[in-house]
């Protein structure tokens, strides 16, 4: 059968999305511009390299903590998939590992508002480099800190 009257070829080629469209989960896919990378899926058991860490950031509780997380330290800018295990860089670690959200309640009525910080993200160090030396053991500290009175 003609389509278009004949103008056009039996067979169409298939639609295909333009190579800054990354696929991060089921049906979704996200647009990373140029000077941007995705973030490397690696093995849960995967050895990082010095200067790198496994981590994984978790899916939150509102609608808008469950896509990608752009992270930019200096000017490199990793997007990194939730849910998965990721390789990072330690500087875009510790910038994750800082990230601090601070809400405010009035349990009083009286009194003023009484701010309550705690992490923004759910990140999880899944595997640290084999061979820890003084960065490395600063950054593992500075993501193992107890959060007191949060």
């Amino acid at each position: 059968m003609a389509v278009a009257g004949g103008l056009l070829p039996d067979k169409l080629p298939e639609p295909t999305l333009h190579q800054s469209y990354v696929r991060t989960g089921e049906d979704q896919f996200t647009f990373v511009k140029d000077g941007m990378e995705m973030a490397q899926e690696v093995d849960v058991k995967h050895r990082p390299a010095d200067g790198h860490v496994v981590a994984q950031i978790d899916s939150g509780d509102e609608s808008w903590d469950l896509g990608p997380v752009p992270v930019t330290v200096d000017t490199h800018t990793i997007i990194i998939p939730r849910n998965r295990p990721v390789l990072l860089p330690i500087q875009h670690f510790n910038a994750l590992s800082d990230t601090v959200r601070t809400r405010y309640l009035q349990p009083d009525p009286m009194r003023s508002l009484v701010g309550r910080s705690s992490r923004r993200f759910q990140l999880r160090a899944i595997r640290w480099p084999k061979g820890a030396d003084k960065p490395i053991d600063e950054s593992m500290e500075r993501f193992e800190v107890i959060e007191i009175n949060q």
